[in-house]
């Protein structure tokens, strides 16, 4: 029986040097998702601070008019009722994405597991395959 610190001495075919690759660019893909999904998830959050923000605002406001809405890189008047369908629809678009992206991620974790399931199998501890 091998022990875990022995190497296990096993030809690499081009088959197993296309998991390989293979295991490395999914593994890459979920890191970059994995950023943007914590992005995304911090404007979501911004997002519906700012529509609560707009609740209390219509509670606790005398005033009529125009607010001040910071979009891009300027200031724009719009009233109450435009400023909440504004941030309604971005946290709609921002909540797509990041459930295509926790959908994107989720399926490569399961090839990943798979992958990485088959190469240890074959290699034991030759290969190094740490997530």
């Amino acid at each position: 029986m091998i022990s875990k610190n022995e190497e296990v001495d096993v030809e690499v075919t081009w088959e197993d040097q296309q998991s390989i690759c293979r295991f490395s660019n999914l593994y890459q893909l979920n890191q970059e998702d994995s950023e943007k999904i914590s992005a995304l998830e911090t404007i979501v959050k911004q997002l519906e601070d700012a529509m609560a923000d707009f609740d209390e605002y219509e509670l606790s406001s005398d005033e009529e008019g125009p607010l001040r809405v910071y979009v891009g890189e300027m200031f724009s008047h719009v009233d109450l009722d435009e400023a909440k369908q504004m941030v309604t629809r971005k946290l709609d678009e921002n909540r797509t994405e990041l459930a295509k992206l926790k959908g994107k991620r989720a399926e490569r974790t399961e090839e990943l597991t798979k992958l990485k399931g088959e190469l240890q199998a074959k290699f034991k501890n030759s290969i190094n395959l740490e997530e």
